[in-house]
């Protein structure tokens, strides 16, 4: 199995919007994938080809962004940045990575100073 940095399989359910199911439920789930791919060995064909398509429409309208702030931005700002998809990098004491909602970043942003760089 090959997992690409920050596909891991928690960051799949969340990016899918099953995060929310007990963990019982995404049990049952999964099995109920093992018992059609079982069934069917052909549909991991199809099932590959519906996620290649979703990553690569999701890459053609993300943006590269780079945030530093001028002081800490509190945890509400700090968890509406990740929930934007970027990471913080302790030694540069930065938040970067790639966003499809660039305008809603900033907006959240805008009351705090920061710099902020998109990265074409």
């Amino acid at each position: 199995m090959s997992i690409a940095i920050g596909q891991c399989p928690g960051g799949l359910v969340a990016k899918v919007g099953l995060d929310h199911l007990a963990p019982a439920a995404l049990y049952g789930a999964l099995l109920t994938l093992s018992q059609n791919l079982q069934e069917n060995h052909n549909i991991v064909n199809s099932w590959r080809t519906l996620g290649d398509e979703a990553f690569t429409q999701e890459k053609q309208y993300k943006n590269a962004v780079i945030i530093k702030f001028d002081t800490e931005p509190d945890e509400k700002i700090r968890k509406l940045i990740r929930e934007h998809g970027l990471k913080y990098n302790r030694f540069r004491k930065e938040w970067y990575g790639e966003t499809a909602e660039l305008k809603s970043l900033k907006e959240a942003v805008s009351k705090i100073p920061h710099k902020i760089e998109v990265i074409s």
